[in-house]
């Protein structure tokens, strides 16, 4: 390892082995999530690291060349969390060479835990983007967590019958000693006060959480130009799934009082053939475009003058919120859990669930003037998730926590 000073910050650590333990990675038709640890494992090895990016499951699509890390898969994810869990702390057991461990998703953190509490020395950064103490994401709400017993956690999970008594000591780990292993390793990372507010609330302790949120990546920028400066385009991208809300988004889209307008709607999944067969009624333009490839996604952003998040979930970040604001989108995003804050002052806002005020916002912003104000915002939002940031964030944290 070498000292340095980084910047104008902190003394800062480089040429350090590092590895960033995920339990997948599917770059074809993944969720955000996959891009996002990518982006973590690149940034890390930009600062002059010897980087290894271990998913439990490497799925066979991926196109993995022009990384600047390398992928090693450690195993093969089965449906028991604990065996998997265990694979992983036999892993970081075994494999003494690592200078940090990152572990990317809350499921695996008990395992670097429990390899601290039985004694092991590398240090260990747990990285929580998503809820594990939910069963069910699609039943969750706001505060749902500060009440969740195991009755709950059982009778709202997807598994049933045999499979879902099978599980009872599992959603027992989740009530009891998930958070108490946890608090074991050297470091939390948040991606968002969500994310850390919620987990505090189940029991991890406050001192070692801290913010970091994902950052923009800037292979994002294409600039395309609309084919009609007089067309209002309004987008969604992401899956489309019964608890995105796109069919709110439809709705509000079809009862606004505007017409020179235009809904594109990039992504793919359960409610595809649903959602077409709702446009179908609708008189306005709604144009289905499919799974899009990530690397493309930023021409529809460019072409679109709002982007609508219109989930009543707590989300955890909201990476296409992030990418709207860096591609000159304004966006509208539902009032509950991270893409009010990564929004600010930059977009706008409208209660979940409610199709009236969606209806409201998309109607607003399809005055330019009233575009322009929100996006004259956009660049002093952004410096707050800028990979200049994350490494400010990660080099101060390094420098404690390794010897």
């Amino acid at each position: 390892m070498v000292f340095i000073k980084y910047n104008s910050f902190e003394p800062d650590l480089y040429d350090m082995n590092i590895a960033v333990v995920t339990s997948h990675l599917n770059l074809q038709t993944g969720g955000g999530s996959n891009y996002s640890v990518t982006s973590i494992a690149n940034q890390l090895s930009k600062r002059g690291n010897n980087v290894v990016l271990a998913p439990v499951e490497l799925t066979s699509k991926n196109n993995i060349s022009g990384f600047e890390f390398d992928v090693c898969e450690i195993g093969t994810t089965d449906n028991s969390n604990v065996k998997n869990m265990a694979t992983v702390y036999s892993w970081i057991k075994n494999n003494s060479q690592f200078d940090i461990v990152y572990i990317y998703g809350p499921h695996f953190i008990p395992a670097g835990g429990l390899y601290r509490l039985r004694g092991g020395k590398t240090p260990i950064i747990g990285v929580l983007n998503s809820y594990f103490f939910c069963t069910n994401y699609e039943k969750m709400t706001n505060n749902c967590h500060k009440n969740c017993s195991i009755i709950k956690k059982a009778s709202h999970s997807p598994r049933t019958g045999i499979q879902n008594i099978l599980s009872t000591p599992y959603y027992f780990f989740n009530r009891f000693g998930f958070h108490q292993l946890c608090n074991m390793v050297d470091r939390i990372l948040a991606i968002s006060p969500a994310v850390k507010d919620r987990y505090v609330d189940i029991g991890i302790d406050e001192d070692i959480i801290e913010i970091v949120p994902l950052f923009y990546e800037q292979k994002i920028e294409h600039k395309f130009k609309k084919s009609n400066k007089d067309m209002y385009n309004i987008l969604y991208v992401g899956r489309l799934e019964p608890f995105k809300n796109v069919d709110i988004l439809l709705d509000a889209y079809e009862k606004s009082n505007i017409f020179n307008c235009q809904l594109d709607v990039v992504g793919d999944g359960t409610s595809y053939e649903f959602l077409r067969n709702k446009a179908d009624s609708i008189s306005k333009p709604i144009n289905f475009h499919g799974y899009v490839e990530h690397s493309k996604i930023g021409g529809w952003y460019n072409q679109s003058d709002v982007f609508v998040h219109p989930t009543s979930l707590p989300e955890p970040f909201g990476r296409t919120v992030l990418e709207s604001l860096q591609c000159n989108t304004v966006p509208i995003v539902s009032n509950i859990g991270a893409p009010p804050w990564i929004v600010g002052d930059s977009g706008v806002l409208f209660t979940p669930d409610n199709v009236d005020s969606l209806k409201d916002q998309i109607e607003k912003l399809s005055d330019p003037h009233e575009r322009s104000n929100f996006l004259n915002k956009r660049e002093e939002q952004l410096i707050k998730f800028s990979p200049k940031k994350f490494n400010e964030s990660v080099g101060v944290l390094h420098s404690e926590i390794v010897k």
